[in-house]
């Protein structure tokens, strides 16, 4: 079996389907609760921080899913001609990986979920199926920090909805539904 080029190629892990399910879930559960949330004039600005949160966590984690961390020392292939236990081919200072046997960086180790070498393999991430390494592990720290944000926000606007609807239930049913005019559905 050929190695997995990137976390958008099969076989596909149970929580990555799990996790796209779960960020379509709790994106219309935000945006439920914007049309919730009683009607100001911060009506625009928030519902475009909304979408530029919700859509840059959703960009940075296909990013990280789509990038290859494979050691790049590691993707040429072994010399099928020459003697591999000559030390032209395996010299001391050269490290080999005992599993796919080729010649790979210092810092880098084999992964098991996709067979192949990562430098500075941090940890295999089911949720985006594939491994977190040196070439895509500033992208997985933008998909944690974009996601914490939007949860953060989709948080604090349920608080607010919250809030405003225990201290006066009658002013927020007045009030509510401020998003439906932004997006033209008026009714």
């Amino acid at each position: 079996m050929a190695p997995r080029i990137n976390g958008m190629q099969s076989p596909y892990a149970p929580q990555l389907i799990l996790l796209v399910f779960t960020v379509v879930g709790i994106g219309l559960m935000h945006f439920l609760v914007l049309t919730s949330i009683p009607q100001s004039e911060s009506a625009l600005p928030v519902l475009a921080v909304s979408v530029v949160l919700y859509i840059a966590m959703l960009i940075t984690g296909v990013v990280t899913s789509g990038i290859n961390p494979i050691d790049r020392t590691s993707s040429q292939a072994p010399d099928a001609e020459a003697d591999l236990d000559s030390p032209a081919v395996m010299p001391a200072a050269r490290p080999h990986c005992s599993i796919c046997v080729r010649p790979v960086n210092g810092q880098s180790k084999h992964c098991k979920y996709c067979d192949k070498c990562v430098m500075r393999l941090d940890h295999h991430c089911f949720y985006l199926n594939t491994c977190i390494g040196r070439r895509n592990y500033k992208w997985y720290f933008a998909t944690l920090l974009g996601a914490l944000l939007f949860c953060s926000f989709s948080f604090g606007l349920s608080l607010y909805a919250l809030v405003s609807y225990y201290t006066d239930p009658d002013g927020f049913e007045k009030k509510r539904n401020w998003v439906s005019p932004c997006i033209g559905n008026e009714n």
